[in-house]
């Protein structure tokens, strides 16, 4: 009778776990789809085309999404002027206050949200 008490336990115990360690993704994934929102879908639209002509299209797979984590993330946090678009992208995306770890996750946002 112990050692079914004892297993049953365990398990409750590990779906616990694995229940919490299921929901900071989604906050993960809720910053990250937020940190779109407010400082990169007035550019890169809704659908990550680009608003107007030059903005990069975050949907082309041979685009700006098929450079590396660390080339992108240094875009994000320091700006780019690329000469193709019309407007340069601000540091990070205009919002002072953003940090390292919110460029980490809206990063992996567009990655999941446009299929690269």
């Amino acid at each position: 009778m112990k050692k079914v008490f004892l297993i049953a336990y365990f398990i409750a115990a590990l779906g616990g776990g694995v229940s919490q360690a299921m929901a900071g993704s989604h906050d993960e994934r809720s910053v990250g789809a937020a940190v779109y929102a407010r400082s990169c879908i007035a550019c890169h639209a809704i659908d990550g085309v680009g608003a107007m002509p030059g903005i990069p299209d975050l949907t082309d797979k041979k685009g700006a999404l098929s450079k590396s984590d660390g080339v992108l993330l240094k875009g994000i946090i320091n700006g780019i002027n690329s000469g193709s678009s019309p407007i340069p992208m601000p540091a990070k995306g205009g919002d002072e206050n953003l940090t390292e770890a919110e460029a980490r996750l809206v990063l992996d946002y567009i990655r999941r949200k446009f299929g690269n």
